[in-house]
């Protein structure tokens, strides 16, 4: 994260990125052990040969505990999230107030959400997709770019664009 060349980099995760990083930037992130690293490659490629160099424990940072980062686990609310309500409300012959009742909120509430004025919090989230069997969610995909360094590593600076 800061740009610090490591020889031997520690790889972590934040807000959904995996990164490897300095020791002094381990702190920014969740630390991923090697159990996590192994089955993130399996679910990301298929290609044996690009197996990763194993970690050991005691090549890791212990200076700064390992902390779970919150964005890790919230999935991001759908551009949508407004019409898959309407959607999947009306298709389930539920008027605004009876889901309301059905999820023990305010019809203000559903009213909002459907209007697109009001984001659901990860709570109301949760109870419009259970009660509906729809997702409000998506992953969000990152963006392939190059690097101007030749060796291959990537900065924020690389990807940064000045307003002056």
């Amino acid at each position: 994260m800061c740009g610090a060349e490591t020889a031997d980099p520690t790889t972590i995760q934040t807000e959904g990125t995996k990164l490897e990083v300095c020791s002094n930037c381990v702190e920014f992130g969740t630390v991923l052990h090697d159990e996590e690293r192994k089955k993130e490659k399996k679910t990301s490629s298929s290609d044996s040969s690009s197996k990763s160099k194993k970690q050991t424990p005691s090549s890791r940072s212990s200076s700064s505990p390992s902390r779970k980062d919150p964005f890790d686990e919230m999935g991001t609310l759908a551009p949508d999230y407004d019409q898959r309500v309407r959607n999947a409300r009306e298709n389930a012959d539920l008027t605004q107030e009876e889901l309301a009742d059905r999820l023990n909120e305010k019809l203000s509430l559903i009213r909002k959400i459907e209007r697109g004025d009001m984001r659901p919090n990860e709570e109301v989230r949760g109870k419009l997709e259970s009660a509906l069997g729809v997702s409000l969610t998506e992953e969000v995909g990152g963006e392939d770019w190059e690097s101007d360094d030749s060796s291959g590593g990537y900065t924020v600076g690389d990807i940064i664009e000045r307003k002056d």
